[in-house]
């Protein structure tokens, strides 16, 4: 009885963890401009 609550335990954590990860919105690419951070101003 309990190898049958253990296991049923565990479906249930795996099918809450899937929904978790297809949750998660892909990342989106940065909307900054193509020649920022291409230069760096070293006066001081």
């Amino acid at each position: 009885m309990s190898l049958v609550l253990l296991r049923k335990t565990l479906e249930l954590q795996a099918a809450n963890i899937n929904g978790l990860v297809q949750s998660v919105a892909p990342v989106s690419v940065p909307s900054n401009p193509p020649n920022l951070g291409n230069s760096i101003d070293v006066m001081a």
